[in-house]
């Protein structure tokens, strides 16, 4: 069971964790905190696990920020390719970006 779902009401013993002060409605998940309970992970995280599965698996291994516009870049593992934007990914944007890059969950 996760800190989330054992709040109940006063998050006192998350106080140190995300700096919230005070009673809080029942049932209410801190944004942070719920992302870090869905496995969800930074740009910088993933392009250093996907190199690190490329190199496991004997694959080539490029990330071109000149191939995207703005905050996205072009991530190649093998053959394959999927476009990373920085920042936080959100659970169905990892789904997608591994099935992309014929990866599965379990290996990353």
């Amino acid at each position: 069971m996760s800190r989330v779902a054992r709040t109940t009401g006063n998050i006192d013993s998350l106080r140190g964790v995300v700096g919230v002060r005070g009673p809080t409605p029942v049932g209410y998940a801190p944004f942070r905190i719920f992302m870090c309970d869905n496995k969800c992970m930074d740009s910088r995280e993933f392009i250093g696990r996907a190199r690190a599965f490329a190199r496991r698996n004997g694959k080539a291994f490029a990330y071109d920020p000149a191939r995207g516009r703005g905050s996205h870049g072009r991530l190649y593992v093998g053959s394959r390719f999927t476009t990373v934007r920085r920042g936080e990914l959100g659970k169905g944007l990892l789904a997608a970006m591994l099935r992309q890059l014929d990866i599965d969950r379990r290996e990353f």
